[in-house]
């Protein structure tokens, strides 16, 4: 008989951490899963931790790729190797609080129109000594849906899904951010869902490989805004993919990039957004274009222009329902030119 769930832990050079991780699943109050560990090709001992786990616990299910073959190619793998009818994600350095599966299990029980939920989680440190800092992602299933236009709201270990909407998406693509475009690919015809309680732990460390490869990050996330674009009957170009990429990334685009895009690029863009998803309906229409309001209203006070005033009042976008007093009376002031 096949288990509820199948945790699944992808692994490639992990033998500090990784004891850790399988111990963490180990004591979960729920106890109707496997545990998947699929080995990458390590040249540590990680793959003999987890043979050595295998031999204890007979849920425990310990395969090797022909090689590295990378992340993408390994979740790929795990996808068609559970048999559980949930698939629980867990990065081999990070750690499930003892009530992860039994609270995620229960909310998509009761929820039978969420395909995937993530949770908050907490940042430990190479020492798995908790640093009092969390990873706030958003609760409400209309602004998880809306926000993931510009930007990943899921903590990638946090992850549970229905296998079978997993295996009729396209899989993980081979760039870096795998997580958010499969979340994005999900997005655009599901509902997904984050839980309040923190039910991971997080680690952070120099060896993280959104340190390592920072370039190819920024690729991937680009990469996503060009999916989303397509997702919504647009062409998107270069041009685009900046403006977009921009909007909550910000700091991490180049200066130069940054330079060139103008209030009124932004303008330009989230009015494109909004008449294409009014065609597609991919996000409801009314929280999409509240949050381009919002995300307008800031790019405008982060301009400090003393025009911002009569740009917001007279764009497309402005809608009277939204506009607070304290955000008129900002944007007043900062046409005053008074900080």
């Amino acid at each position: 008989m096949s288990p509820r769930i199948t945790v699944f832990i992808p692994v490639y050079q992990a033998e500090r951490y990784l004891a850790e991780s399988i111990d963490s699943i180990l004591c979960q109050s729920y106890a109707d899963f496997e545990l998947l560990i699929i080995d990458d090709g390590s040249r540590d001992n990680s793959y003999e931790i987890a043979k050595d786990y295998a031999t204890k616990d007979q849920r425990i299910r310990v395969l090797r790729n022909e090689g590295n073959r990378g992340v993408s190619f390994t979740r790929n793998r795990g996808i068609q190797e559970a048999r559980g009818e949930f698939i629980a994600l867990l990065d081999a350095d990070d750690l499930a609080v003892p009530e992860r599966l039994a609270k995620q299990l229960a909310f998509l029980d009761q929820n039978p129109d969420v395909v995937a939920c993530g949770t908050q989680a907490s940042l430990i440190d190479t020492n798995g000594k908790e640093t009092g800092e969390l990873i706030a992602v958003p609760t409400h299933k209309e602004e998880v849906k809306v926000r993931l236009a510009f930007q990943n709201q899921f903590v990638n270990s946090s992850m549970m899904f229905r296998t079978e909407a997993l295996k009729h998406t396209k899989g993980y693509y081979s760039g870096l951010c795998e997580d958010y475009e499969l979340a994005a690919q999900l997005n655009a015809q599901n509902c997904l869902a984050n839980l309040a309680d923190t039910l991971v732990k997080y680690r952070v460390h120099e060896q993280g490989i959104s340190k390592q490869h920072i370039a190819k990050m920024r690729e991937g996330e680009r990469a996503v805004m060009a999916l989303i674009q397509k997702q919504l009957g647009l062409e998107p170009d270069s041009r685009s993919i900046d403006i977009h990429h921009c909007v909550l990334n910000e700091g991490i685009e180049s200066e130069e990039v940054r330079n060139t895009i103008t209030l009124r690029d932004f303008e330009s863009l989230f009015l494109e957004l909004k008449e294409a998803n009014r065609g597609k309906e991919i996000y409801p229409p009314d929280d999409f274009e509240h949050l381009l309001f919002d995300l307008f209203y800031e790019k405008l006070r982060r301009s400090k222009s003393r025009t911002a005033l009569w740009i917001f009042m007279t764009s497309d976008l402005y809608r009277w329902k939204w506009t607070t007093a304290k955000m008129f009376r900002k944007l007043f002031k900062q046409a005053l030119g008074i900080t």
